[in-house]
């Protein structure tokens, strides 16, 4: 019983997941809300996933933490500008968590963030790092690209 009411209290938190839960409840089953579920279900995941790394990567730029700073001098970055940088990370990741409340927020979070990864890759390329490394931030590009067309469709 108490677990029942803490997810319910947790549904209620956010006007997404509060339809995730009446799409569930109602028990239709027609593609469209399947398709509404899922792609419901994907903003969420995305948005707390993407949300949490940015937070964590911008709050270890803002807080000097040794291997962020070995990063930045690879790169050959300027102190003002990685803490920058780190502020717009974190910030963006906030966005992201408040844009399942707010979308728009979510969404200008979204094309923040685009931005922000372009310039991680080029400067990667720039310092020409292992196409592993390169490969990290295209991907987190490319999911952070997903949320922003998924939540542009459901806009």
């Amino acid at each position: 019983m108490i677990g029942d009411r803490s997810i319910s209290k947790c549904l209620e938190l956010s006007p997404k997941l509060s339809a995730l839960r009446s799409m569930i409840d109602s028990g239709q089953d027609t593609p469209a809300d399947s398709w509404r579920t899922s792609m419901l279900i994907a903003t969420i995941v995305l948005s707390i996933l993407l949300g949490l790394l940015f937070i964590v990567t911008g709050g270890m730029k803002l807080g000097s933490v040794p291997q962020s700073l070995a990063i930045r001098d690879h790169l050959g970055v300027k102190p003002e500008l990685w803490r920058a940088i780190g502020f717009c990370e974190a910030a963006g990741g906030v966005g992201l968590l408040v844009g399942l409340s707010l979308p728009v927020l979510g969404l200008a979070a979204s094309i923040g963030l685009i931005v922000l990864m372009i310039g991680a890759i080029v400067s990667r390329v720039r310092v020409a790092d292992p196409v592993t490394m390169i490969s990290v931030d295209v991907l987190v590009l490319a999911l952070v690209v997903a949320l922003m067309t998924i939540r542009a469709l459901a806009a």
